[in-house]
Formats: structure tokens, sequence, C-alpha cells
């Protein structure tokens, strides 16, 4: 279940309300659902996004979560090296 935190007061329960409408085919909604997740992209909801889009073939936004999980990943490594090259500093 995918829940998106955009304010502590608003969250959205797309996988109750995108499995309907994909499986009724109806693309408009399906793309208008992909580019509101889009735009809400963050590094605390990568994962679930695109684990969200590769269930429902959403290719595109599937592929901007890829980019994002990504960047996290090397930021991630950055301040590992950082914490390391500090270390042997000392």
């Amino acid at each position: 279940m995918l829940i998106i935190m955009i304010c502590p007061k608003l969250s959205f329960n797309f996988n109750l309300s995108i499995f309907p409408v994909s499986m009724l085919q109806y693309p408009a909604i399906v793309d208008a659902s992909c580019e509101f997740l889009a735009k809400h992209l963050h590094s605390s909801n990568c994962l679930g996004i695109e684990n969200f889009a590769q269930c429902h073939a959403c290719n595109k936004l599937e592929m901007e979560a890829h980019k994002v999980k990504l960047l996290v990943l090397v930021y991630q490594n950055i301040e590992i090296f950082k914490a390391q090259k500090l270390r042997s500093e000392k």
C-alpha cells in the first residue's frame, strides 16, 4: 500500500484509487496520477513510488523514481566517504 504524505494533514492512498482506474483503462487519469506522484517525489518516498510504478506499468514514473533513488544512494555514499576521511585524518 502506497500512502503519500504531502503535508501532515493530507495523505493519499494511491493503490486504492489507481487500481480500479487502471483496470477500467482510463489512461488520462492514470497519467494525471503519475504526474502528481512525479511532482511529489522525495527521498523519503522514492522506493514506494518506484514499486507502485512497476506494479501499474507507469514506465516514465518508474524511471523518475529510480533516478531519485540513485541520487539518494550517491549522496549517502558521499557522506560515508566524508566520514571515513575525517576518521582517517584524526
